[in-house]
């Protein structure tokens, strides 16, 4: 009956997802070039308080994660083998070596430079025992509690975790100390961890000495702050130059620009992704744009956006070297999350600021040793793409700073470019096009990210053409540059954009087709960029060869291709289509091609096509100038309109989703969480995973009260404020769709600071005034109080004074006396619970202020009772403890105490509860449990499990499922003594027709989060909320989810027994009675393993498998039981272990006398 709402943190080894949104539409994009934020830093912890700025770093220099083992002439950022070692290797770091050590499963390959599996490179080396470096890890061995985290002794940057009873070694990211009293990875400021001054210098061999690195004279900078009325007198120190093959010439004449933006965050990717500056090759390109600066908000000026990458591991220095080999090399101020807010709005519509700026930018620039400035504020007046923010002076303002920048820098011998919008709204009312092509050296359009996710159907990246499968017909790079011509732009100074990634989907319903329009939402994550809806080339490339990806070519080559399989699919540019763009941009006239970005090419040649193969290929196509051979197209003349002539017939699969939505009978009202964001896993929900078809009302949970002003304010400023998250679900309200902000929960309704509220009356007005400015202030459109609950407080009908009830109808009253003349929306969640309705709530006088009452009929049972029951049970069963505990009863006792059935909307969880048993014999319902489930690894809260882990379990990892064969109940699942209780899609169905038949109101979801949003368990996105829309609402028909696989029921023979009718009660038949008795249960799963005839066992507890090295077999009782070890492990001897260290072999022959019983299969 309670509804828990926690946040629960954890810390992982590294994660930087970057998300944005298009450059075309508005709606949501992945990476492209606005991954920068000037908030706060994506680092690879959450902590519990998120601070408002990045920690400051000390000016002594960080020190390092690594023992130093020395200086020598190494190139930074290279690798190196680790003399007598497998598993360990160095990388160097300012000139030092610093000993590293491989993954668990993995040996350094010398001839790859990295770690690899330990199959591919067995092993042959015996590490010096007497090495402090291989010195015996002593925990190793101790016992430990699973899932506990604790310090290594003398090594800040690593951590032990606790894995099947044995202690683990991991490593912090880099730049972070293991914290012991938190038990997270966090900054070494925090941590205060000691050890690693206190280590014994390292045993010299060979080239390494032990000699430490010599204090710098001067302390390295480590902030972007200046004092920008000093001079510097400091210069950059000479970095050689980088590890390049003297004799390898760049082919590029020159007379075509390749622009090719480097990103300071792709160093953070694991592995093959992994992307650093002396990956550039520096035959590919002509000027190198380094991705990102931002805007000092209050000072408007630039400072650098990571210093962590930037100044500590010196990227600027690192990148700039390569002027050295003759490239131009820019930095870039700006991008998608930076363009946020009225920043650069301010800038230029302020001839002060505006000359403030250029005077720092100036110093800046020289100070880092660019050779000028790229400008990529996304956009003027179209704020993000949205041409309602911004001012009109954007315009000229804009076109006023780059004049007056222009003024500045090329005196300077300094270069200025800008990127630009494709897109025809936004160049009309953002760019005065003739004075950006005077003073801009060149303008990089970005024609890519024409579709995407956001459009909620398939789409390709990056059109050339326009084909008819568009629905915009300037949605395409040939619309965009022809346009830009148009307005003013010389042939010559425009850059034609070119993506290196794809935008991916997942199909809705691949049985409906897998071609372009098909409904989709955002495609599973790379295993590398780590970014729902985009995936690197390189990892494009690998799914098609490795993978068994079908691809499919537009035969007009009015696009690259698209690539699919089962219900993911990826639009994409290929180096054909690569080749034909750079040959357009030589066909135009152009005065190049810009590329987004270096990190996402194959640059490690995992494809079989050579290193950077479609940097390659433009390389190819525009190293020459002008020749004979080229085929000229007539731009457009300056004012010329351009005619839109639609493409020849073509026949493609193209699919429309035909939902029209009209005026809704019924309601669905879904909860938005702000924690959801933090989860891991596949389980990341974001404001723009909201599908706007699948709800009539979103409810923000929460924000919270205050308990010592009494006033409404944001629970996590971090999501709420700082990543827009309030404006990012507002946002929907463009779709039709209502948006309220929720108050309280069930942590937030702790203590007596509501109570407190309700019943004074000063406090109320006070309350009621400041909630109107607040939801007018953020744009909601109403509030739902969830207060849990007058008088009972959290349930605790002992805790509140009775008070409470009428002091809550009161505050109700006067906030619907004070929302209606503004047409804001009144609602609230409250308990199914009797007892808790009869003390908390005047139910007659709240049904006539609030537009709707969500009755929370869910929670019913859960881990607190110490034994099994189901979530949310519409109907009573026989063997119920409490017959009261069942939607049936709570919405007719609702009903029956005053409210109007059309004002309620009843609950339905999209997750369940779940428990560990005690007796795993004992599996039913009310079975004796010891605690909550093991967690999930998405939403990792112990006693509950998101529906999206639940059909993973249950179709996926074997688990039984017991299904009440007259649906008074969901179904529950259990594996050993884990054990779930939940609704699945038909059992939705069936609470979607009670709400018809009732009359109610409409049906409310707990959360959106939940469901099985991504499609992992492939039948659909959100199936539990699609069905309920399917039975309350026009939504197009599809399949109802199946919660098992297939498999004839187990049959059994019931006897009737009498359902009690309680007060006002619906049936779910016609009849009062059910034909059911309760002593039975369908399996609609798998069987549990077998047992084994007791006597076997011989006195051994754990027996090998005879043929199969993942599973063992364990004695309980008597009896012998097969069970598996976790993906990827081997048993070996007592434990489940890694592979290497298992001695077992796939041809293992048990040599005791127990191979004689024949029960091994």
């Amino acid at each position: 009956m309670y509804r828990f709402h926690s946040l629960v943190l954890f810390f992982f080894h590294s994660c930087l997802a970057f998300q944005q949104f298009s450059s075309i539409t508005g709606y949501k994009r992945v990476i492209k070039k606005a991954s920068v934020g000037t908030q706060k830093p994506i680092s690879t912890w959450i902590p519990s308080t998120r601070p408002q700025s990045r920690p400051t770093r000390p000016t002594t220099p960080k020190p390092i994660d690594g023992p130093v083992v020395g200086p020598k002439d190494c190139e930074h950022g290279q690798y190196y083998a680790y003399p007598e070692s497998c598993t360990h290797f160095l990388i160097c770091v300012n000139n030092n070596l610093v000993l590293q050590q491989c993954g668990p499963g993995l040996n350094w390959n010398d001839k790859k430079s990295m770690c690899d599996w330990a199959f591919k490179n067995p092993c042959n080396d015996k590490p010096n025992k007497n090495s402090p470096l291989v010195m015996k890890d002593k925990t190793r061995n101790e016992p430990c509690i699973p899932g506990s985290f604790s310090e290594v002794p003398e090594d800040c940057a690593s951590y032990h975790a606790c894995l099947w009873g044995r202690h683990e070694k991991f490593s912090c990211a880099p730049g972070l100390h293991f914290n012991k009293q938190t038990h997270i990875c966090d900054w070494p400021a925090r941590a205060k961890c000691k050890a690693e001054s206190e280590k014994p210098p390292i045993e010299p061999f060979n080239y390494i000495t032990t000699s430490r690195p010599v204090k710098p004279t001067k302390n390295p900078i480590t902030t972007t702050t200046q004092n920008w009325n000093e001079p510097w007198t400091e210069k950059p120190k000479p970095l050689p130059p980088p590890l390049i093959n003297p004799s390898k010439v760049s082919p590029l004449s020159g007379h075509f620009k390749v622009v090719c933006y480097f990103t300071n965050w792709a160093w953070y990717r694991t592995g093959v992704g992994k992307y650093l500056p002396e990956n550039i090759d520096h035959t590919l390109c002509t000027h190198i744009v380094y991705g990102f600066a931002v805007l000092d908000y209050s000072e408007l000026t630039i400072r650098a956006h990571d210093s962590w990458a930037d100044f500590d591991n010196r990227f600027y220095d690192r990148v700039v070297v390569y002027k050295q080999r003759g490239l131009k090399v820019l930095l870039a101020l700006g991008g998608w999350n930076d363009s946020a807010g009225d920043k650069y709005s301010r800038l230029v519509n302020s001839p002060a600021a505006r000359s403030k700026f250029i005077d720092h930018a100036v110093k800046f620039i020289e100070k880092y040793n660019f050779d000028g400035l790229d400008m990529d504020w996304e956009y003027p007046v179209c704020w993000q793409v949205e041409c309602n923010k911004g001012p009109a002076s954007d315009k000229e303002g804009f076109a006023a700073l780059l004049r007056e920048l222009s003024a500045q820098l090329k005196p300077r011998g300094l270069l200025l470019s800008s990127a630009v919008s494709p897109n025809k709204l936004v160049i009309d009312k953002g760019y005065d096009v003739p004075t950006l092509a005077k003073y801009l050296d060149w303008i990089a359009v970005m024609t890519y990210d024409y579709h995407g996710q956001w459009d909620k159907k398939t789409g390709h990246v990056a059109p050339l053409y326009h084909h008819e499968a568009d629905d915009a017909y300037f949605f395409n790079a040939n619309y965009s540059i022809n346009y830009w011509i148009s307005k003013g732009a010389p042939p010559r100074s425009i850059v034609m954009g070119m993506p290196l990634y794809g935008q991916a989907f997942s199909i809705n319903d691949p049985s409906a087709g897998m071609g372009l329009n098909s409904p989709a939402s955002g495609g599973t994550a790379g295993e590398f960029t780590k970014a729902s809806g985009f995936l690197a080339y390189y990892e494009i490339c690998d799914r098609i060869r490795n993978h068994g990806w079908k691809v499919y070519q537009d035969p007009q080559r009015r696009m690259g291709p698209y690539a699919y399989k089962g219900n993911q699919w990826v639009s994409f540019d290929d180096a054909d289509m690569i080749r034909q763009k750079s040959q357009y941009i030589r066909d135009m006239g152009l005065g190049g091609g810009m590329v987004w970005a270096l990190d996402l090419d194959d640059f490690r040649g995992r494809c079989g096509q050579g290193e950077h193969p479609l940097m390659h290929t433009i390389q190819q196509v525009l190293a020459e100038p002008p020749t004979s051979h080229d085929r000229p197209i007539r731009p457009p003349a300056f004012g010329e309109s351009l005619e839109w002539l639609p493409s020849s017939p073509q026949k493609m699969p193209i699919h429309h989703q035909n939902f029209h939505k009209g005026q809704d009978e019924f309601k669905v009202v879904c909860y938005f969480t702000n924690w959801a964001w933090y989860r891991q896993e596949g389980g990341k929900y974001l404001p723009e995973d909201i599908d706007a078809d699948l709800c009539t009302h979103v409810i923000y949970a929460f924000a919270v009260l205050d308990g010592s002003t009494g006033t409404i304010k944001p629970h996590d400023s971090w999501a709420d404020i700082d990543n827009k998250f309030y404006e990012r679900v507002v946002a929907y309200k463009a779709k039709g769709v209502k948006v309220l902000i929720g108050i309280g929960g069930w942590n937030d309704s702790a203590g007596d600071k509501y109570s407190r509220l309700v019943n004074s009356p000063s406090a109320r007005a006070r309350f009621i005034s400041h909630v109107i400015q607040f939801i007018e202030k953020y744009g909601f459109e109403g509030l739902d109080l969830d207060w849990e609950y007058p008088v009972c407080w959290q349930v605790d009908c002992s805790k509140g004074p009775p008070s409470d009830k009428e002091s809550f109808t009161s505050f109700v009253r006067e906030l619907s006396d004070a929302f209606k003349p503004k047409g804001l929306l009144l609602s609230t969640a409250v308990s199914p619970s009797k007892r808790v309705i009869d003390a908390g709530y005047d139910v007659s006088e709240l049904s006539k202020y609030f537009d709707w009452i969500s009755v929370m009929t869910y929670d019913f049972h859960g881990q607190w009772d110490k034994k099994t029951g189901h979530v949310a049970p519409l109907y009573v069963r026989s063997d119920d403890w409490e017959r009261t505990f069942n939607a049936n009863f709570s919405i007719n006792y609702w009903i029956e105490k005053g409210a109007s059935p059309r004002k309620i909307v009843m609950g339905a969880p999209l997750y369940g509860q779940s428990f560990s048993l005690a007796e795993r014999s004992q599996r039913g319902l009310n079975a004796p449990t010891y605690g909550g489930g093991e967690a999930g690894e998405s939403t990792r809260a112990r006693g509950f499990l998101a529906y999206y882990e639940i059909c993973e379990r249950t179709l996926k990892r074997g688990w039984t499922v017991i299904q009440d064969p007259d649906r008074r109940i969901g179904p529950y699942a259990y594996s050993g003594d884990q054990w779930v209780s939940f609704d699945d899609a038909e059992q939705i169905r069936l609470k979607a027709e009670f709400i018809k038949k009732m009359g109610l109101g409409g049906g409310m979801v707990w959360a959106l989060d939940l469901d099985d949003f991504k499609n992992r368990c492939g039948c659909e996105p959100s199936p539990l909320l699609r069905t309920m829309n399917r039975v309350l609402r026009n939504y197009p028909p599809g399949p109802t989810c199946p919660i098992s696989l297939p498999e004839d029921p187990t049959q059994s023979t019931v006897s009737p027994v009498t359902l009690e009718n309680w007060p006002g009660s619906t049936s779910p038949s016609s009849s009062s009675t059910i034909d059911t008795e309760d002593t039975i249960e369908i399996e609609a799963g798998p069987p549990p393993p077998a047992a084994i005839p007791i006597g076997e066992c011989q006195g051994r507890l754990f027996i090998p498998h005879k043929s199969d090295c993942s599973k063992y077999l364990i004695c309980n009782f008597g009896q012998i039981q097969e069970l598996s070890c976790p993906s990827g492990l081997h048993w070996n001897s007592d434990r489940c272990d890694w592979p290497e260290n298992s001695k077992c072999k796939k041809n293992l022959q048990l040599v005791n006398s127990i191979e004689s019983n024949n029960y091994l299969r």
